[in-house]
C-alpha cells in the first residue's frame, strides 16, 4: 500500500531580533551621563587606588619584617603560631592539630608518638604561676601592668611580681641606659637586639 506523501509544514516566521541597547555616549558635551553616578565612579576609583597603594606598602613592610624575624633567629611559622595562640579559638585549633600529628606518630611507632597521652592531659600549671608568666610577658612587650584580677588575690600579687622582676632584670642587663619602668616595645626590641647581636658570617667572595 502506497503511503500518501507528507504534507510539508509551513515555515515558521523568524522573529525579528531585539535591537541591542546603544552604548551610552561618552562624547564631549554629551548629556546622557548621570553626573552623580560619574562622581561616585571617580570617588570609588580614587579610594581603590589609595587602598591598593596602602596594600603595596603593607606587603613590603611584611616582607621586610620577615627578614628581621629570620635575622633575630626565629621563623615566620613561630611568629604566626604565637599570634594564633593569642585567642582561645586559635589555641584549640593548634591543640587539635598537634593531637592529630602525635596520633599519626603513635600509629607509625615513632618515639615522639609516646608523648600523645602526656599532651592530652589537662594543664596542671598552678594559676599563680600562670599569672606570674603573664606579668613577665607584659613587661617584655612594654605593656602597662594590668593584672586583670582583684588586688587582694594571689593572682594579682604573682602577676605584679613577674612584671616587676622582668622590668628589673632588663634594667640590670643594661637594656637601654635610660630604661623606663614601662619601656616601649621599640625600645625593648632595639636594646635586646643590640645586646644579643650576632656577628655576620664571613663572605665567601674574595676582597
Amino acid at each position: 500500500m502506497v503511503k500518501p506523501p507528507k504534507t510539508p509544514k509551513p515555515a515558521k516566521e523568524k522573529k525579528p531580533r531585539k535591537a541591542k541597547a546603544a552604548p551610552v555616549s561618552a562624547a564631549a558635551g554629551s548629556n546622557t551621563l548621570d553626573p552623580d553616578k560619574r562622581a561616585l565612579f571617580l570617588a570609588d576609583k580614587a579610594a581603590y587606588a589609595k587602598a591598593k597603594e596602602r596594600l603595596g606598602k603593607a606587603q613590603a613592610e611584611i616582607r621586610k619584617m620577615g627578614k628581621t624575624i629570620k635575622s633575630d633567629g626565629f621563623s615566620l611559622r613561630q611568629i604566626k603560631l604565637a599570634i594564633q595562640l593569642e585567642n582561645p579559638e586559635g589555641e584549640a585549633d593548634f591543640k587539635a592539630l598537634m593531637a592529630q600529628d602525635l596520633l599519626a606518630a603513635h600509629y607509625q611507632g615513632a618515639a615522639i608518638g609516646s608523648q600523645l597521652n602526656l599532651f592530652l592531659e589537662p594543664d596542671r600549671t598552678p594559676g599563680a604561676d600562670i599569672a606570674f608568666d603573664e606579668g613577665t610577658r607584659d613587661s617584655m612587650e612594654g605593656r602597662t601592668a594590668k593584672p586583670g584580677s582583684d588586688p587582694s588575690t594571689e593572682f594579682y600579687r604573682r602577676y605584679m611580681e613577674g612584671y616587676s622582676a622582668e622590668t628589673e632584670r632588663r634594667v640590670k642587663a643594661g637594656i637601654g641606659a635610660d630604661v623606663k619602668p614601662n619601656p616601649t616595645r621599640a625600645e625593648t626590641l632595639a636594646a635586646a637586639r643590640a645586646k644579643n647581636e650576632v656577628p655576620s658570617p664571613p663572605s665567601d667572595k674574595f676582597n
